[in-house]
């Protein structure tokens, strides 16, 4: 489970756990107070990134230097934690991307949205993300910062279904050092919505306009 595996690691290291519950039906948030660690709750499902707001204003309204956004369907591993965090405690780095290594199994689908994602970024911005669509990151006060501001001063971020693409496009653009490091992801437990149905046939073309548009726009006037 991982807020077992997160609270194993809060004896070892000096960190806090946030819980963001996007409105869920299930004992989301019954469980996480039962482990002890604060949790914010939406009263209504407010989507992906919405929750991933919610924790980066918790981060910045308490100073916290450095975050870690791990997803709780057991994907990510909570003992990677400290890898994300090294390059941003030794100030090489503003972001740092978990990206899955060469044993991870998927399907087909999946291996080929994230090459597609990564050969765009790699043509208009001539950089070289291993593993783009990764919700795995590390970030320090500036990067969460930027994220808050896109989110909150720009039509940027608000597609669940790109957001992490754009974010890493427009982290770059804005001169912020991002990092891949390599960590072991487990196979997902559910498939992504992205592939499926009619999304299937969208996805290719919302992908395209999206890193086309966070490639060109001008986001000179985002201050944060």
């Amino acid at each position: 489970m991982v807020l077992e595996g997160l609270k194993r690691l809060q004896r070892e290291l000096d960190i806090d756990i946030l819980v963001v519950d996007d409105g869920s039906q299930d004992r989301t948030y019954e469980v996480a107070r039962a482990h002890g660690v604060m949790v914010i709750r939406h009263e209504r499902n407010m989507g992906v990134e919405a929750a991933i707001q919610t924790g980066f204003k918790y981060a910045i309204e308490r100073g916290y230097l450095y975050t870690v956004k791990i997803d709780a369907d057991g994907q990510h591993d909570p003992s990677d934690v400290p890898k994300l965090l090294r390059p941003l405690v030794e100030g090489v780095a503003d972001v740092t991307i978990g990206v899955r290594t060469a044993g991870y199994r998927e399907l087909l689908l999946f291996k080929l949205g994230r090459l597609a994602s990564s050969a765009l970024i790699g043509f208009f911005l001539r950089r070289w993300l291993r593993d783009p669509t990764s919700g795995f990151k590390g970030r320090n006060l500036k990067a969460v910062a930027l994220s808050r501001a896109l989110y909150d001063r720009t039509k940027f971020l608000h597609d669940d279904t790109v957001n992490d693409i754009e974010e890493n496009i427009l982290y770059l653009r804005s001169g912020l050092r991002v990092v891949d490091v390599p960590v072991k992801m487990r196979e997902r437990e559910a498939p992504s919505k992205c592939y499926f149905s009619f999304r299937l046939m969208k996805y290719p073309l919302k992908l395209l306009i999206s890193v086309l548009i966070a490639s060109l726009v001008s986001v000179k006037n985002v201050p944060f």
